[in-house]
C-alpha cells in the first residue's frame, strides 16, 4: 500500500511536470528525479494520475512524436523519455514517420545548435 506522504509527493511530481511543460527551459525541475525508483504500486498510482494528454494537449498514442517535432519542448521529451516508470507510447508512427526517425532528427538538430554556439 502507497503510505500517504508517498501520493503526496507523486501528486506534487505531477503538479510540477505541468508547470515544467509550460516552461521547460532548464534542464530538470524540482522533484524531477522523483519517479526514477518506485514501487510496482507507486508506479501504477502515477501513472493512474498523470494524465499526460490533459498536461500537454497532445493525443497520448502520438505525445512522443508530437513533443519531438517541437523545439521548445526538447527538456520535457527528454525527461519522458529517461524516466523510466512513466508510461509512454514510443513505437508510433506519425505523418509516416517512426518515432526513433523524430528522435534521430531531433537530436541532430539540437547537435547542430550546439556545434553553432561553440563556433
Amino acid at each position: 500500500m502507497i503510505g500517504h506522504w508517498q501520493k503526496i509527493s507523486l501528486d506534487e511530481y505531477c503538479n510540477n511536470l505541468k508547470d515544467y511543460y509550460n516552461n521547460c527551459e532548464k534542464p530538470s525541475f524540482r522533484l524531477s528525479n522523483k519517479v526514477q525508483e518506485l514501487t510496482q504500486e507507486e508506479k501504477s498510482y502515477l501513472n493512474s494520475n498523470i494524465n499526460l494528454q490533459r498536461i500537454t494537449g497532445l493525443d497520448k498514442e502520438q505525445l512522443l512524436n508530437l513533443l519531438l517535432r517541437l523545439p521548445d519542448k526538447y527538456n520535457f521529451a527528454k525527461h519522458l523519455i529517461v524516466s523510466d516508470n512513466i508510461d509512454l507510447e514510443v513505437n508510433s508512427i506519425l505523418e509516416g514517420k517512426s518515432t526513433f526517425i523524430y528522435l534521430v532528427n531531433f537530436l541532430t538538430t539540437k547537435t547542430d545548435e550546439l556545434i553553432r554556439k561553440v563556433i
